[in-house]
């Protein structure tokens, strides 16, 4: 199964049998049969944490970090993941005190962190830990980067954090009643500096290209690209652009080309 196959077969709703009650610890985004106080635990499930260990067995002298955080944009969840270098923050083990190595090695990172627990691979033992409140944009990559571009603008992903990826793709699965969220995409587009820090403010290119239309037109990475763009689209062979859908998609000499009428389902940000 090629990694197409595979990210498709994840990130479109199918029906699944998973059950996600009971999951490992009362931070878990879970939903419940009984009454709840935050809104968004009675419809998003993530079952990947249930599977976690609770405990960490000495494998190697090395420990990975996979931070991650759920992002919401116009009523789109996702899951994004923080990478350095194209790669998982990583420590030395120390069984005595690798929490404490955990906390400081997360220090620069805004937000709440919170461990969820430990899976191994390549005999590499994995920290797994929820990041909230930070609304950063840098180093945050999906699957999309990970298993379909490789890369994050430009820089390439480690072989290690890829092959984790394609053998514990649910990972990034979150579910709405039983059925499996769509996963946005990722384009490219070069903008003028003049606009940057419009984009920083905004998040958006709606009136930064400098075609004089209003068209948003996004691409496959190429050199020098630098605002990169999450996009909340179907992925398909092509769409009639007078349809009623937002966008169109295209496929041309190998380059996926995707036209937006507007930007209500486009996170931009600068490089």
């Amino acid at each position: 199964m090629s990694k197409y196959d595979l990210l498709n077969k994840i990130s479109i709703g199918y029906k699944t049998n998973e059950n996600s009650d009971n999951l490992y610890t009362m931070y878990d985004i879970n939903k419940r049969n009984n009454i709840v106080s935050n809104e968004i635990d009675d419809i998003i499930e993530h079952p990947y944490i249930k599977l976690l260990d609770s405990t960490i067995e000495p494998t190697c002298n090395k420990l990975n970090i996979l931070l991650y955080r759920l992002n919401t944009y116009n009523e789109q969840n996702f899951l994004e993941f923080y990478l350095i270098n194209g790669k998982f923050i990583s420590l030395t083990y120390d069984s005595d005190k690798h929490i404490e190595d955990i906390h400081n090695a997360l220090l620069n990172i805004n937000g709440v962190k919170k461990m969820k627990g430990y899976t191994k691979h390549n005999n590499e033992n994995i920290s797994v830990v929820q990041c909230r409140n930070n609304n950063t944009y840098s180093n945050w990559v999906t699957i999309w980067d990970i298993l379909i571009n490789n890369h994050y603008f430009g820089e390439k992903i480690s072989e290690y954090v890829i092959d984790f990826f394609l053998v514990n793709s649910n990972i990034a699965n979150l579910y709405r009643n039983e059925i499996i969220l769509y996963k946005p995409l990722i384009s490219y587009c070069n903008i003028d500096n003049k606009y940057h820090n419009y984009i920083k403010k905004t998040n958006s290119i709606q009136y930064c290209q400098n075609k004089q239309h209003s068209i948003i037109q996004l691409h496959d990475y190429e050199e020098n690209d630098n605002v990169r763009n999450i996009c909340f689209v179907e992925d398909c062979d092509k769409l009639d652009y007078n349809s009623n859908e937002n966008y169109l998609l295209e496929r041309k000499e190998g380059n996926n080309i995707l036209m937006f009428k507007n930007d209500n389902a486009i996170i931009s940000h600068i490089k």
